[in-house]
């Protein structure tokens, strides 16, 4: 499990997490969530990409994405890269990482409006 941490909620843009409807926020846990319990050292290892509690590992569904360098861990989830910053918890049956960012669900940008089209050349 990838917990934010208060500093990752604080940058959030203001009312962000107000904006979501509670199935949204429910889908922003479950995001955070692995199915299986996954120790730092078997992240190094690990094949990618990792579904979540939240949906599986297509494209569509911005999939995790495990790296490390040395000791550190690095989620990559779509267009967010987050980092392990420390171990909360951990019991061999459930681990609990803090994370420098929050990882929000692909579904959270399908609301954002388009970029808008080039203008046409002169």
């Amino acid at each position: 499990m990838f917990v934010p941490s208060d500093g990752a909620f604080l940058n959030l843009k203001t009312g962000t997490l107000n904006s979501f409807s509670d199935q949204r926020k429910a889908e922003l846990v479950k995001f955070h969530i692995l199915p299986s319990y996954f120790s730092l050292s078997q992240f190094q290892t690990v094949s990618n990409p990792l579904n979540t509690q939240a949906g599986g590992t297509t494209n569509r569904e911005f999939p995790i994405n495990i790296t490390t360098n040395g000791t550190a861990v690095n989620i990559t989830i779509g267009i967010v890269n987050a980092s392990v910053s420390s171990t909360i918890y951990t019991d061999n049956q459930l681990a609990i990482y803090q994370v420098d960012k929050v990882a929000p669900p692909f579904t959270s940008f399908l609301s954002l409006p388009l970029p808008p089209a080039p203008a046409p050349a002169p």
